[in-house]
């Protein structure tokens, strides 16, 4: 069972989505509208795992092109909540929301999630109002056609969320779709328990009771014994690719500094893009002063793909006068321009905030 948490950002992300089978919304829409409703803006995992989740759940559908569109019951189901504000409607979906399981071959690839990024923090400028202004003074000045008056608009749907449930219950078609989708899910978790079963049977072995390499990822506790393990089977590779990004995830702690060479191979020549992906954060988390030029000149490869965005931040913590320097040199970069902009411009407004201070 999803917890708590992960269930409001799937709500949240069907409340987004529109209510129509027709209707496609990309992650830069996503981002924005997530951050007004939510008042936070998500990070690439959060939408990831709860679009995974949706799509699991037979609710949503991602093109190839990562645009959002809800299936049959996906719109019946964000339809279903009646006089709600836009505040409320998560709270209201996720209360009928079915058990949630995510989809682990879904991947929101980094280029997209950072372009969405950007556009939501640099929005086009939209028109002066004096270029507006003839038009909405003709607007106004034209008369308003009485309205035909309109009958009340009836209902024929279900009006509650236990009707809704109940009525889907009734429904052998939808009983039959779910029962193939949760047959192919079953196939699927049993698919990536097996993948990840060598290295948790290593794990175990270890005194780690783990059920996922993921488990490593989302803790915070130090598990210094694990690393070597979790090491071993990212250089053995073999894995699928979301086994491989968790291994290299889970490797991204300052101790695997020691092991820098190793880290450094993997990148270079990966074997997934989960691997890299992983390795890549890895990278960036162990990093320290004494890996300064080596981690600069990776982030300079202008043949590697997005990954490299994860080194930004890290060369500014490590060499604050270089990394700065790097980083406002790649303002207008395809690739690192996006995220180089949001690091220059939130230096800038630290800046201006101190100077304030101490003026």
């Amino acid at each position: 069972m999803a917890s708590p948490a992960f269930r409001h950002d799937a709500a949240v992300l069907l409340a987004i989505i529109g209510r129509s089978e027709r209707s496609l919304t990309p992650v830069r829409s996503v981002v924005g509208t997530w951050a007004v409703i939510n008042v936070n803006v998500p990070s690439r995992k959060m939408i990831e795992s709860a679009a995974a989740a949706l799509q699991g759940a037979g609710l949503v559908v991602i093109d190839e092109e990562w645009r959002l569109r809800p299936t049959a019951d996906g719109a019946r189901l964000r339809r279903t909540p009646r006089r709600v504000s836009a505040r409320e409607l998560p709270s209201a979906i996720e209360k009928v929301l079915p058990p949630l399981i995510p989809d682990p071959s879904v991947v929101l690839p980094h280029e997209i999630y950072a372009a969405a990024l950007d556009h939501h923090r640099h929005p086009k400028p939209l028109l002066p109002r004096w270029v507006t202004a003839p038009f909405r003074c003709a607007k106004k000045a034209e008369p308003r056609a009485a309205e035909p008056e309109r009958a009340p608009v009836i209902s024929k749907g279900p009006s509650t969320s236990t009707e809704f449930l109940a009525e889907l219950a009734a429904n052998p078609e939808f009983q039959r779709r779910r029962a193939a989708h949760e047959a192919e899910q079953s196939k699927r978790r049993a698919a990536f328990a097996a993948a990840e079963a060598p290295i948790l049977k290593d794990l175990r072995a270890a005194g780690f009771a783990a059920e996922s390499v993921w488990d490593f990822v989302n803790t915070s506790d130090p598990y210094p014994d694990a690393l070597p393990i979790l090491l071993a089977h990212l250089k053995r590779g073999g894995y699928p690719n979301r086994v491989m990004e968790s291994l290299g995830r889970a490797v991204a702690v300052k101790p695997m500094v020691a092991h820098w060479d190793d880290l450094v191979a993997l990148y270079q020549n990966p074997r997934s893009s989960g691997e890299e992906t992983g390795v890549a954060v890895a990278l960036a988390a162990c990093a320290t002063k004494a890996q300064f030029d080596e981690l600069l000149s990776l982030a300079a490869d202008d043949s590697r793909d997005s990954t490299r965005i994860f080194f930004l931040r890290t060369l500014k913590r490590i060499d604050r006068a270089r990394g700065t320097a790097f980083v406002e040199s790649r303002v207008e970069d395809p690739v690192l321009g996006p995220e180089a902009t949001h690091l220059t411009k939130q230096a800038a407004a630290a800046r201006r905030r101190r100077e304030r201070r101490d003026g």
